[in-house]
């Protein structure tokens, strides 16, 4: 047998499973409701309110799995800052697997010029300690989501940053610094 057609052979079947693949993370993001979750199971793992204000959808580069554009998640109350973490876009790489059974298990993160907002306040209590939110109240009299995404499994191999900007302020000594190489507006 002639190794060149093997090669093309063994090509042809790769190209052909990360197509079948992307086709599959499409069709089942499509039929999910990601924004929501992704918003929820955040909010309770950190204590925090995340809002994607952008579109979110499917990523093929530069991780496979999900985009979401125009993303905060906010800062301590009484923060000066608006946000702690402001981002244009992430793009979260998932496993493919999982998604069949409805769970989304994150494996890689990647910031596109994110707005990092360290700050200490005037007790000392750093704003990056992020806490699992303790619901007080009972929640409401509202239906569970009918099919509802378990995003409860992370196991994160990499976290990149592409143009981001951190800043730092001490309440106590009153001032800080910024470092980055941020072009574009703060929001």
């Amino acid at each position: 047998m002639n190794w060149k057609r093997v090669a093309l052979l063994v090509a042809g079947s790769l190209v052909t499973v990360v197509l079948l693949g992307g086709a599959l993370l499409t069709f089942l993001v499509l039929r999910l409701d990601v924004r929501g979750e992704i918003e929820r199971n955040v909010e309770a793992a950190t204590g925090r309110d995340l809002t994607i204000n952008g579109s979110v959808g499917v990523s093929y580069f530069p991780v496979l799995g999900l985009r979401a554009q125009d993303v905060t998640l906010a800062n301590v109350e009484g923060g000066r800052a608006p946000a702690f973490i402001a981002a244009d876009e992430i793009d979260i790489g998932v496993e493919l697997r999982p998604l069949l059974d409805r769970q989304v298990n994150v494996r890689r993160l990647v910031f596109q010029r994110p707005r990092v907002a360290l700050e200490v306040d005037a007790n000392g209590q750093p704003n990056w300690l992020l806490r699992p939110r303790v619901s007080t109240t009972p929640p409401p009299n509202t239906p569970p989501p009918e099919n509802p995404v378990d995003v409860t499994r992370t196991s994160l191999r990499s976290v990149r940053i592409n143009d981001g900007e951190v800043s730092f302020f001490d309440a106590r000594r009153g001032g800080g610094w910024v470092v980055g190489a941020s072009t574009s507006p703060q929001r």
